[in-house]
């Protein structure tokens, strides 16, 4: 009796109303996914005096923290801290005091490099006799196994960073040291002295195979050698007076190089043939009365894409059509590190302003922005899923941002828009008030 009467006083609504109600909870869900997909799950806090620089291990399951004086890996789930390392080399042999200090895992997570980067010139000359230019950036390298922590090269080697914007030993754990010659960090021997090109040495990059070196040097060539046995292989001049190659990247495969250059431009060589460009890429206009000049690249998983980043702007090219994918302002910050995730369908740039943002390939906007701490910017990693982002949190620690949903699913539906949201919230009021006057009205007849 009690049920009758309670349903004798609720409103009735007609299945329109319901079918409009309904519109307007999936569009208002959509909407709040789409602006807000990511959310912070949790921050790792490791007893460290403050946080300098990290990676995350290739499986997402470790993190290698420095604070600039001891290495520590912690267990990213838990934050337990499972080894502690400490360098039995000595600092960089150069006059002046440290920039910055990384840790990098290898691609197969057995081994952790510890590069303590420092500036000026090292004077340092090949054991054979050969010339050897002073490089301007170099790092004290030591390797730790990963899983005894041991200390794999104990008087540490002095290798060659690159132009001050990080350090990036290749796949294989191959360096470019100070001297002229290749070190393999697993055997902790030195290859035969390369043959470099003439000019002081601007930054220096490894295939990933850790079969190709490659130097950019201040006459503004590009020289590739054969690590084994340290004989050239070619020598890109530069492509008009007065332009000097930045530094280069190498592709996940090491099929195709990017250099960028002081006149604004990407090129992307073939690595199979040298002389072969496989695309031409301007860097954008940032000002009025600035020059572009290219300060990051980046190759997606399958070499398909490259992001070019120019100090605020940043640009997602496709270098089969050589056209923009996606355009990535970042305001008045410059961009100083920039990723593809290993799906290959979301970008992570970091910036001068202390945000991470997180992009999607398709959308005009970033799915999220994460605030990060700025002395640390280089710790900012996609797990191997592509879904949750690990990034130096700026109240201390390690913060894990997870994905709520992939943002592609409400695109499957519809594009979430605010009119089309407030569009059904008025369907819905009309549709109730017909409701309502239908039910006085039948009420009026009983």
């Amino acid at each position: 009796m009690s049920a009758l009467r309670l349903r004798r006083y609720l409103p009735r609504f007609s299945l329109r109303t319901l079918v409009v109600f309904l519109l307007l909870v999936t569009s208002a869900v959509a909407m709040w996914f789409h602006w807000r997909p990511w959310m912070k799950l949790r921050v790792v806090r490791p007893e460290l005096a403050g946080l300098t620089g990290g990676d995350l291990s290739p499986d997402g399951r470790a993190l290698a923290l420095t604070d600039g004086h001891r290495v520590a890996v912690v267990e990213l789930r838990t934050g337990a801290v499972t080894k502690w390392m400490k360098p039995s080399g000595s600092e960089p042999r150069t006059p002046s005091l440290p920039l910055k200090r990384a840790v990098y895992f290898s691609r197969d997570g057995a081994r952790i490099v510890d590069a303590r980067l420092g500036r000026g010139g090292m004077g340092a000359g090949s054991s054979d006799g050969g010339s050897w230019s002073s490089p301007i950036f170099t790092a004290r390298c030591n390797v730790y196994d990963a899983g005894t922590g041991e200390d794999l090269a104990k008087s540490g080697v002095d290798v060659i960073a690159d132009g001050g914007r990080g350090f990036f030993p290749s796949d294989a754990g191959k360096m470019l040291a100070a001297s002229g010659r290749v070190w393999d960090a697993g055997t902790d021997a030195l290859a035969p002295t390369l043959e470099t090109g003439a000019g002081r040495l601007l930054s220096a990059a490894m295939s990933p195979d850790g079969t190709i070196a490659v130097e950019t040097n201040s006459e503004g060539t590009v020289v590739a050698w054969r690590t084994s046995d340290g004989k050239r292989l070619a020598v890109i001049k530069p492509p008009a007076r007065m332009t000097v190659a930045r530094f280069a990247r190498f592709s996940a495969d090491g099929g195709l190089l990017a250099v960028s250059w002081t006149d604004g431009f990407v090129r992307v060589h073939e690595t199979r043939d040298w002389s072969t460009l496989a695309a031409e890429l301007p860097a954008a206009v940032v000002g009025p009365g600035k020059l572009p000049v290219a300060d990051e690249v980046a190759f997606s998983p399958a070499g398909r894409r490259v992001v070019v980043a120019s100090r605020a702007c940043a640009r997602v090219w496709d270098l089969r059509t050589e056209r923009v994918d996606l355009e990535m302002d970042h305001g008045q910050a410059s961009v100083n590190r920039a990723e593809f995730s290993p799906n290959g369908l979301r970008v992570l740039t970091t910036a001068t302003d202390g945000v991470a943002r997180i992009w999607r390939l398709g959308m005009e906007r970033s799915v999220a922005e994460i605030p990060i701490n700025a002395s640390a910017s280089g710790l900012a990693r996609f797990t191997p899923d592509s879904e949750t982002v690990v990034v130096a949190d700026p109240d201390g620690g390690v913060a894990v941002w997870t994905l709520c949903r992939p943002e592609e699913l409400t695109g499957m539906l519809w594009r979430p828009e605010p009119w089309l949201t407030l569009l059904f919230a008025a369907l819905l009021v009309w549709s109730v008030l017909r409701d309502r006057r239908a039910l006085g009205r039948e009420r009026e007849g009983a």
